[in-house]
């Protein structure tokens, strides 16, 4: 299904915030992007509006929009409700997934290991194309974690919490180091939490959840750009 100019003009906006190309404070040139997506004003001023709905970003009075910045408080608020209802999402997956979706998710993880041996030997200045790259893996494996689930709301809360983190992660991490961190936390809890969902301990699969999303609370928290 073709996607329309409004959705069009959002997940562009979304990717550029997602990849660092614009961090929290850039004022968002609407000609010039409108241009650069391939769409006219009038959906792309829709996509606005909704991101301005969502949080991501800020209007300004006349026609100023800015990427939100994101203070320690907020960033610490989200991470207390993605403890809830992603811990809650996939302890629900444990309980419930079939054989044909085990498989699905497990293909996802079999890319992690190849994946972050190139990372890590890979110079700073083009950890940008990797973390492209690492963010189209976090889809591929949360769009196989969403439909095992069968519990479109719950997936909804989920998917929105996560793409607000994850933009803000590239704009958070200041270092190849941190990086480099940041993607191992969710790599390794990753691997473990998928063999506690194939053996149904969904127990087990929250509490995994939970640990790794503590550990990213603290990383991001204590990056450079996100200081409490």
């Amino acid at each position: 299904m073709p996607v329309n100019a409004t959705e069009k003009s959002y997940n562009a906006i979304v990717e550029k915030i997602r990849n660092g190309h614009l961090r929290p404070g850039d004022k968002l040139t609407t000609r010039a992007l409108a241009e650069e997506i391939g769409v006219s004003l009038s959906p792309f001023r829709e996509a606005v509006t909704r991101l301005a709905c969502e949080g991501i970003v800020v209007q300004r009075t006349g026609t100023t929009t800015i990427v939100r910045e994101c203070n320690p408080q907020e960033f610490d608020n989200l991470f207390g409700l993605l403890e809830i209802i992603e811990a809650g999402l996939n302890e629900s997956i444990a309980e419930r997934i079939n054989p044909v979706e085990l498989n699905e998710v497990h293909s996802c993880v079999r890319e992690n290991s190849t994946w972050l041996s190139r990372l890590e030997n890979e110079p700073y200045d083009s950890m940008d194309r990797y973390f492209v790259e690492f963010h189209l893996m976090e889809q591929r494996f949360l769009s196989a974690m969403f439909k095992a689930s069968d519990n479109p709301w719950l997936t909804l809360l989920v998917r929105n919490h996560k793409r607000i983190e994850q933009m803000y992660a590239r704009n958070s991490l200041d270092s190849r180091e941190a990086v480099i961190a940041y993607c191992k936390v969710i790599l390794e809890h990753r691997e473990k939490l998928v063999n506690e969902i194939a053996n149904r301990k969904a127990v087990a699969a929250r509490e995994t959840t939970v640990s790794k999303l503590q550990k990213l609370r603290k990383l991001l928290l204590n990056s450079q750009q996100v200081t409490q």
